[in-house]
C-alpha cells in the first residue's frame, strides 16, 4: 500500500488530504489488544490475543475463548497477575495495560483441572533445521545454513526462558488467588463460628424462660388456677425441639477441623520454596550462551572461519 510504484494508488489514495494509509496505521497502533495465557492445557503454552474497544464486554471475550479453546464459559477461570478475576459483567478494559513487562499478561485456567508439573509438560517441538544438527551433530553444513540452523537454536532456547517466565507468573497469579479466596473462606468461617455462638446463646436463654415460665405454671395450678394442657405440652415440646440445634454443633466443629487443617496446609504451601522461584539459572544461562556463540559464529563467518556444531549442542 506505501510502496506501491504508481503515485496515484501510493498510500491507498487520499482522505482529508491525509494518505489513506496513515489512517489504517493510526488504526492499528491505537488498538487495545488483551493477551491470555492458557495454562489450562498440559500441552505447550498458549497465548490468546483479542483485539479489544471501550465497548467490548468481558462476557463476549469469555465467548472467543470458548470458541477457540472449547473451554465453557462456566469452566474458565481468567486471573489477573494480581490473582483477582476480573468482573465478567464489566467492559473487558480491566484485563488490559499498556503493553510493556509479561506482568500484564492475563492467565486461564481450567475450573476442576489438575494441572501437571512444567516436567510432564509436552516442549515445543524443534525446528526441522534444529532437529537435524541434534539428529545428526557431525553433519557438515555450509555457513548460512549453520547460521541459520543456530538462529533458530537461539530463538528456541528463548522461547524456552519466556514459557517458563510466563509458568512462573502464572503460579504466582494462582497462589495470590487462592490467598484471596482463603481470606475469604476465613472471614465466612469466622461469621459461622459466630452466628454458631450467638445461636447457642440465645438457645439457651430460651431453656432458662421456658423453664421458669413452666415453674411460673406448676405454682399457678397448685394455687388452683385454670389448667391449659395444650399450651403446657406446646411448651414441652418447643423445648425438645430447640435441642435439636445442638445436632449442628458437630457440624460447627467438623467444619471448623477442616478449615484449621486448610489454613496449615495453605500456609506450608505459601512457605514453600518452590512458591518462591522467579527465575530459573541454567535457562537463562542456556539461553545466553546461545546467543554469545551465534554471534561468535558471525564474527567466524566474516573471517570464513567454521565453528564445531557440537559447542551449540551442548
Amino acid at each position: 500500500m506505501i510502496l506501491r510504484w504508481d503515485p496515484k494508488s501510493r498510500g491507498h489514495g487520499l482522505v482529508d488530504n491525509r494518505p489513506k494509509c496513515f489512517t489504517f496505521l493510526d488504526t492499528i497502533l491505537n488498538m487495545k489488544m488483551i493477551h491470555i495465557l492458557n495454562v489450562a492445557t498440559n500441552s505447550e503454552l498458549q497465548v490468546l490475543s483479542y483485539p479489544i474497544t471501550e465497548q467490548t464486554l468481558m462476557i463476549e471475550i469469555q465467548q472467543m475463548i470458548e470458541k477457540e479453546t472449547r473451554i465453557p464459559i462456566v469452566e474458565q477461570d481468567i486471573l489477573l497477575a494480581s490473582g483477582a478475576s476480573p468482573d465478567p459483567n464489566k467492559i473487558a478494559t480491566q484485563c488490559w495495560n499498556s503493553p510493556g513487562d509479561e506482568d500484564w499478561v492475563v492467565f486461564l485456567f481450567k475450573k476442576g483441572e489438575v494441572i501437571e508439573p512444567v516436567s510432564k509438560r509436552l516442549y515445543k517441538p524443534f525446528s526441522p533445521r534444529v532437529q537435524d544438527i541434534v539428529k545428526e551433530p557431525t553433519i557438515i553444513l555450509t555457513y548460512q545454513e549453520m547460521k541459520k540452523a543456530w538462529g533458530e537454536a537461539v530463538y528456541y532456547c528463548s522461547q524456552q526462558l519466556l514459557d517458563y517466565k510466563r509458568l512462573i507468573l502464572s503460579q504466582r497469579a494462582s497462589m495470590l488467588s487462592l490467598l484471596r479466596t482463603n481470606s475469604e473462606f476465613v472471614k465466612l468461617k469466622n461469621i459461622m463460628i459466630n452466628e454458631w455462638e450467638q445461636l447457642l446463646s440465645k438457645k439457651n436463654y430460651f431453656k432458662e424462660s421456658l423453664a421458669f415460665d413452666i415453674d411460673q405454671y406448676k405454682c399457678y395450678m397448685s394455687n388452683g388456677g385454670h389448667a391449659s394442657t395444650d399450651m403446657y405440652h406446646s411448651w414441652l415440646q418447643s423445648g425438645d425441639d430447640i435441642d435439636n440445634i445442638l445436632s449442628l454443633k458437630e457440624k460447627v466443629d467438623r467444619l471448623d477441623q477442616q478449615a484449621a487443617a486448610l489454613q496449615t496446609k495453605i500456609m506450608e504451601l505459601n512457605k514453600s520454596p518452590f512458591s518462591k522461584i522467579t527465575k530459573n539459572e541454567k535457562l537463562e544461562e542456556c539461553e545466553r550462551k546461545s546467543r554469545e556463540l551465534y554471534q561468535e559464529l558471525r564474527q567466524a563467518g566474516k573471517g570464513k572461519k567454521i565453528l564445531d556444531m557440537m559447542i551449540m549442542l551442548q
